[in-house]
């Protein structure tokens, strides 16, 4: 029964509104942000393929911090998988290199108090940094997430509220029109607290289906009425042909104005 209401048109009410333009805005908005993320979570699917770790066991430790630095530009999700595949290969390269570097310090130096330095320690530092980089950037979208769903949340149960204003209304072919709006905006509100998805979508289905049986009621009680008027307008017609059989011109004229009124009145069939 959860269904639009394009086809719906009623006689007599007024022309559907205009939307909104800031409603239009709000909704043009929460679409683009859906693409936006959609073509990330293809960018990162993308370059997930393109990505070899196999390859980066044979570089030096430079190249492989330079292939660790680029995972920045990806998502946060992303990046760090992406981080976490290349860190054993850095770290085991890093160790091997620095360990090559202290045997050859020491084979080059007898003198005990000579002390050895790894001319690349600098870059396990680096490292680091983009680990760090990689957490602030996962803790600023999970704060962000977790800000539109609170957004989210009382979005909906604005829509939620709206919906059970107009349930509680006569129906107009201005509030099937609200209804429409207010199913479109449900439909592009995603990301919600998880506690609250299951009391949110109970609550909207089932205005819904309070809504869609009133209308239902509605049709029906509209068809009676039609019914009921083509009955009255076809005794009128029965009236006016006995009009023939007046005498009287002026009475007759007098009925047919009479039955003309009555006819204009009765309403559609």
């Amino acid at each position: 029964m959860n269904e639009d209401l394009d086809n719906t048109k009623i006689e007599g009410d007024s022309p559907i509104p205009a939307e909104n333009a800031v409603e239009k805005a709000t909704e043009t908005s929460q679409s683009d942000e859906l693409n936006e993320s959609l073509q990330n979570e293809i960018l990162d699917e993308e370059a997930e393929e393109a990505f070899d770790s196999n390859k980066l066991v044979e570089l030096p430790t430079e190249e492989i911090l330079s292939e660790a630095q680029k995972v920045l530009v990806l998502t946060p999700a992303a990046a760090q998988k992406r981080f976490n595949a290349i860190k054993p290969i850095f770290n085991e390269k890093f160790d091997q290199e620095k360990a090559e570097a202290q045997s050859a310090f020491n084979a080059d130096n007898e003198d005990e108090e000579a002390k050895f330095s790894f001319v690349k320690q600098d870059l396990q530092a680096q490292f680091k940094q983009i680990s760090e980089e990689i957490k602030k950037a996962r803790k600023e979208e999970k704060e962000r997430i977790e800000n539109e769903k609170k957004k989210n949340l009382q979005i909906k149960e604005g829509l939620l509220k709206s919906l059970e204003e107009l349930v509680q209304k006569d129906e107009t072919s201005e509030s099937i029109n609200e209804v429409k709006e207010i199913q479109k905006k449900w439909k592009t509100i995603r990301v919600l607290p998880k506690e609250k998805v299951s009391d949110l979508w109970d609550k909207y289905n089932s205005l819904l289906d309070r809504f869609y049986d009133n209308h239902s009621i509605n049709i029906e009680l509209k068809e009676l009425d039609r019914r009921k008027n083509l009955e009255a307008k076809i005794e009128l017609t029965k009236k006016v042909e006995e009009i023939s059989k007046e005498s009287s011109l002026k009475r007759s004229f007098i009925l047919l104005n009479k039955y003309h009124e009555e006819f204009k009145h009765i309403g559609p069939v």
